[in-house]
């Protein structure tokens, strides 16, 4: 005996089908979006050129080009990902050019470290104007609920916390300063939030203790900048005084991840 499906049963089925694939894309997308951020941010590309610059040792230049290259891995995949606006992929063009141009200024630092050239001269010559790729990751970010891990990435990383804290050491510039600050006071205040949440483990709460302290460190050392600036130290004696060891964070954060 036959029997009909109704109508409205094949097309329920249909729009629950398209429905579950455009989520599995989007949560692919999302995904992608966070390990970018990553990628580029505390630790990642950015961090570890900021590092070259100022400290001149080839480890940072070594980790900043293999994980500029995985930055351009990410945002190859990501201009792949079928239902892209027109604004997310015009925002992957922005950020895909500001890589390129960090990536293509290592040597250059490289040449003018053998000139003995200062590292205020340095920064001048392979300084990048970041504004195009900060506003592209806001346009990827936009319209997704973001975990707290994934917001302390951001808030850490490239265009926030320790990266206008880096540009404050260069550049001297009072607005560094304020941004590394309001940065480094949103890390503080999710990792208030991820201890007030349930089922907390003890190796997550080490995790958190960890990067509150690196975070703290690092919100000291901004007023001593400030004062080495007004003494008129160079970048470089200023960055030997304040000086942060990342790895208890970074560590932290990878166990965040976990």
């Amino acid at each position: 005996m036959r029997r009909d499906f109704p109508i409205w049963a094949v097309v329920c089925a249909a729009v629950l089908s398209v429905t579950s694939i455009s989520a599995a894309q989007d949560n692919t997308k999302k995904a992608s979006v966070a390990s970018l951020v990553r990628t580029l941010g505390y630790g990642g590309a950015i961090h570890n050129f900021k590092n070259y610059v100022l400290r001149g040792d080839d480890k940072y230049r070594a980790a900043s080009l293999t994980m500029f290259e995985r930055a351009n891995e990410i945002l190859a995949n990501l201009g792949k990902t079928p239902g892209l606006t027109a604004n997310e992929t015009v925002a992957l063009t922005a950020i895909t050019d500001i890589v390129n141009k960090y990536q293509a200024k290592l040597p250059t630092i490289e040449q003018l470290r053998k000139q003995s050239k200062s590292v205020e001269q340095i920064d001048a010559a392979v300084a990048v104007d970041d504004s195009s790729a900060i506003d592209a990751i806001a346009t990827l970010r936009n319209g997704h609920r973001w975990s707290k891990i994934e917001n302390l990435d951001f808030h850490i990383g490239y265009g926030s916390g320790i990266h206008n804290f880096k540009n404050f050491v260069l550049r001297a510039d009072e607005e560094y300063r304020a941004r590394a600050a309001l940065g480094l006071s949103n890390v503080l205040l999710i990792v208030a939030r991820y201890r007030a949440s349930e089922g907390l483990t003890k190796t997550q709460a080490k995790a958190l203790d960890d990067i509150e302290s690196v975070v703290r460190a690092y919100e000291e050392a901004l007023a001593t900048v400030q004062e080495l600036i007004g003494e008129g130290k160079t970048a470089q004696e200023i960055d030997a005084v304040v000086k942060v060891d990342d790895t208890p964070a970074l560590n932290g954060l990878a166990t965040l991840r976990e």
